[in-house]
């Protein structure tokens, strides 16, 4: 993980480079079908016994033929409930589920029924044979019932049919007459209690009415209302009139403080005293102004009270003047008519304000009893407005009462009436609507459907096998299986060939052998590798010596070896090939030198490792062979002498490239790529096994190797990376050598030259 993020934190996307998608969306398929291809015998075979089976069971099965019927449930006639609440009944009878209906006609009663009226046509079936092939159901929502029979014989199956809907409808006659006179039994046994409790209802609404006084407590809860309002109002008129006397007499009090005698008018109030018919006309004055000043405090002036009582206070006002002008002469100019004499004061005047005065106060009396009074009568309306609700609920609940029981003995004589009528009538509620048919096709086997499933089930079963197989192999089959494991980015896809080495030409410079321009899959591949370890160069700094190992044995890493040096020398690099696989070393082969002296030689004598380097096939390219075996490689690899050696290869070739035994199996690729630069993880597809890789991966990551990437080997023609990396990328190409004048030619020399000035 931590290699992978800093190679891609060093701005190199080697898939981008090499040509190769970074996702490989339809991984998946790809798996598949070489899968497929790879084990496409054991798939034929599970795929045609599968198939041989399925088809033969469909080819030897006896056909089974069905015909059916329709039944339709009339649930008006069939309701004979006698429920007094009508929502309940509807919703028990006239549900459209017609789940009960459907278990009835299925019950081994009617069933064996049916077997019993007609053995004939049932000969040679059990009654668990009837009922396995007998299937019912709901024709939707509708009252219908889809009834069918299943058997080998389209006649006998359409005469089993005919017996059953017969005896169904046999049922449903016998079954509507049970119900009618089971209902009116019914009827007859609960009518005479309904009634009963019917009469002791209404008696208990009587007593109610009787005992409140009241027909209705609603009604009385009215005349409570009004009444309350009305001695509310009483009330306030009442208490408006005590304030008016209470103010009267406050004023007579008042006047009475205020009567004095004066004496200039004594004589004329002495004679005027003496007289009877003055002081007659006097008093009838004063009580009319008196009574005018009581009525001025409830009427305005334009009263018609007023009005009145202030025409006959004018009339008296004369009769009394004219009197006095009688008595006095024409001495009565200076007389206030209105003040009486000391005698008429004492006499007149103030015997009228007393008179007054008592009346006054006998009304505050009168008018506070009779205040008490209404108050008395309002308390007594608001102890009836708090009994009233327990009275309304009690009546209410008596109301309920008697309209439940009125509406069960409704129901209970209508009902009565209905079930005599059904049972008068007798019609069966049960009709066959569609008498069953003699069916002409088999309905089982569908041959055509089962030829087909059984294709899909081959094809299945076929394809499982071949997965299967492939993923319990513990090999890698894929180059994205690589990827996943190991989360290195990929440095490029070799191709599996019959031959792996980069053709070469004679030169006809220097006589040397040079890469051939022939653009094969697997020298284009080394190229692209070549192409990223240069770019790597130039992102990521220096990488001059790198490891080349593998999980395992055969996975190719030493062929690769050999031929990337081969490329790089091509493109002007010095490269030394440098075989470190102490154990079984395999450069020497590819290359066709000797190996009696090597690497060994260089780290466990005093030679000089210059002088153990041979010649490559190619100019730029040496190569040192492992030499002697040793019989401690591990020790040897791991010498200070061998860091030495490294340090001066580093500093006189461009590339050196060690080969090193696997990884997952000896300890000397952990020891080399701690002492170089990178690690190079050649991965061979159907080589390599999923563990080794893990486990090799998790012994160099140990060591803080550095693990530029990883390549694919073997990968197989027609696989998305070969196929794309050669035919697509190079398809204007030809597969032997082209003309180096061409216009293909001329693009090759181009890309070269790019490549030696990076």
């Amino acid at each position: 993980m931590k290699d992978s993020q800093l190679v891609r934190q060093n701005g190199v996307d080697f898939d981008r480079l090499a040509g190769y998608p970074a996702d490989d969306e339809d991984f998946f398929l790809r798996e598949l079908v070489q899968t497929l291809r790879k084990r496409w015998k054991p798939a034929a075979i599970a795929f045609g016994s599968v198939f041989s089976v399925l088809f033969l069971a469909t080819v030897l099965q006896t056909p089974l033929y069905e015909s059916e019927t329709l039944i339709l449930l009339d649930k008006k006639q069939q309701n004979t409930s006698i429920l007094p609440d009508e929502g309940i009944a509807a919703k028990l009878y006239d549900s459209d589920d017609l789940s009960t209906e459907i278990e009835i006609l299925r019950s081994y009663s009617l069933v064996r029924s049916a077997m019993e009226s007609q053995p004939k046509v049932f000969e040679g079936l059990t009654l668990e044979d009837v009922r396995e092939n007998l299937l019912i159901r709901q024709a939707g929502d509708a009252d219908v019932l889809i009834i069918s029979y299943v058997n080998e014989d389209p006649e006998k199956a359409r005469a089993i049919l005919e017996a059953l809907g017969s005896t169904y409808v046999s049922y449903s006659l016998n079954r509507q007459r049970s119900l009618a006179a089971n209902g009116v039994n019914f009827i007859d046994e609960q009518l005479p209690e309904a009634q009963k409790e019917l009469q002791k209802v209404t008696h208990a609404v009587r007593d109610f009415r009787q005992e409140q006084g009241m027909v209705n407590p609603d009604a009385y809860a009215a005349k409570l209302s009004e009444q309350k309002q009305e001695l509310e109002q009483l009330v306030k008129d009442a208490q408006t009139t005590l304030n008016a006397k209470e103010r009267e007499y406050k004023q007579l009090l008042s006047q009475l403080g205020k009567v004095q005698q004066d004496p200039d008018q004594a004589l004329a109030y002495a004679v005027l005293s003496e007289d009877a018919t003055y002081q007659n006309l006097a008093n009838q004055l004063s009580n009319i102004e008196a009574e005018y000043a009581l009525k001025s405090t409830k009427f305005n002036d334009n009263h018609p009270v007023i009005i009145d009582l202030s025409d006959r206070k004018e009339a008296i006002k004369k009769l009394v003047e004219a009197r006095a002008k009688e008595n006095l002469g024409e001495n009565t100019a200076n007389i206030d008519i209105k003040k009486a004499s000391p005698v008429l004061e004492r006499e007149g005047i103030k015997q009228n304000l007393t008179s007054q005065l008592i009346q006054a106060e006998t009304a505050i009396v009168s008018w506070q009893a009779q205040i008490e009074g209404i108050e008395r009568a309002r308390a007594e309306v608001l102890e009836n407005f708090r009994e009233l609700p327990q009275l309304q609920q009690t009546f209410s609940e008596l109301q309920r009462q008697l309209k439940v029981k009125s509406q069960t003995v409704d129901f209970l004589l209508q009902k009565q009436q209905e079930l005599e009528i059904s049972e008068a009538q007798e019609i069966a509620p049960w009709e066959i609507i569609e008498p069953p048919l003699l069916p002409e096709d088999p309905i089982s086997p569908n041959k055509i459907r089962n030829t087909i499933l059984a294709l899909v089930a081959g094809c299945i079963s076929g394809i499982g096998t071949a997965m299967l197989m492939q993923r319990f192999d513990p090999k890698v089959k894929q180059v994205e299986e690589i990827r996943r494991i190991t989360d290195l980015p990929m440095l490029g896809a070799i191709p599996k060939i019959s031959e792996p080495e980069v053709m070469l030409v004679e030169s006809n410079s220097d006589k040397k052998l040079a890469p051939s321009y022939s653009y094969s899959a697997f020298t284009e591949s080394l190229r692209s590798v070549a192409m990223n370890l240069r770019y790597l160069g130039s992102s990521s700094g220096k990488i001059k010596s790198l490891c080349i190992t593998s999980a395992n044995a055969a996975e190719g890493k030493s062929t690769f070896t050999y031929n990337l040096g081969l490329v790089l020398a091509d493109l002007g690099l010095r490269v030394l090939i440098v075989d470190a696989d102490l154990r079984k070393p395999k450069l020497h082969k590819l290359a066709g030198v000797s190996n009696t002296q090597g690497l060994t030689t260089a780290i466990a004598t005093d030679s000089d490792w210059l002088d153990l380097v041979l010649p490559g096939r190619t100019k730029n390219l040496h190569i040192l062979t492992s030499g002697p075996k040793s019989p401690n490689p591990v020790a040897m690899l791991n010498s200070p002498k061998m860091k030495e050696t490294i340090a001066q290869w580093e500093e006189f070739y461009d590339y050196v490239l060690i080969d090193t035994p696997p990884a997952s199996l000896m300890a000397d690729a952990q020891i080399v790529a701690s002492q170089v630069d990178s690690l190079i993880f050649v991965s061979g597809i159907n080589k390599g096994n999923r563990g080794g890789i893990r486990r090799a991966l998790e012994q160099l990551r140990g060591t803080n190797a550095n693990i530029v990437g990883f390549v694919a080997n073997y990968i197989d023609k027609g696989h998305k990376y070969y196929t794309y990396s050669y035919s697509d990328y190079y398809q204007s190409y030809g597969d032997s050598d082209v003309d180096p004048g061409d216009s293909n030619s001329r693009r090759q020399n181009r890309l070269l030259k790019s490549w030696r000035r990076n």
